[in-house]
């Protein structure tokens, strides 16, 4: 069976969702992938804002920060910690290197590997714990994250 995307069209003169009265996420086909092309029409803001868990994945590191920073203590921003600290291929949406190509490396290649793995791991257990906190507080999931590390949310 195909699975075929459906574009939704934003009806003429609607600049911010919160104009769009009848617009809801809710009506249509989940999972999401959205493309929103126009900044500053509150999207964000509405995703964050509803009571439906959301993976809010951006290029836009300086969006997913301001909103952390905005809703503190009701998102979780996954960010990769490794851009300041390793020498190390710091793209965590790529797969480890097989046992036999860690043969392969250098001490310090195989000691940035290292620091990578406990990075990803420490990633996993703070979505474990959020997602924990948030079914306990029946609280929806707000996850903001960028592209390189959304294969450690998803």
């Amino acid at each position: 069976m195909i699975n075929r995307m459906k574009p939704i069209e934003v009806p003429k003169g609607i600049r911010y969702i919160s104009d769009w009265y009848d617009y809801s996420l809710e009506n249509f086909r989940f999972p999401h992938i959205l493309n929103k092309q126009i900044t500053g029409c509150g999207f964000t803001e509405y995703c964050l804002r509803n009571d439906m868990n959301i993976i809010l994945c951006s290029p836009r590191k300086i969006l997913l920060a301001n909103k952390e920073s905005t809703h503190l203590n009701e998102v979780l921003y996954i960010k990769n910690e490794l851009e300041k600290t390793t020498n190390y291929d710091k793209d965590i949406s790529a797969e480890f290197p097989s046992r036999g190509a860690i043969k392969e490396l250098s001490q310090e290649e195989e000691d940035n590997l290292v620091e990578l793995k406990e990075q990803v791991n420490k990633m996993k257990s703070k979505i474990k714990s959020y997602l924990l906190s948030c079914f306990v507080n029946k609280k929806p999931c707000k996850i903001l994250v960028t592209y390189d590390s959304f294969r450690i949310v998803k």
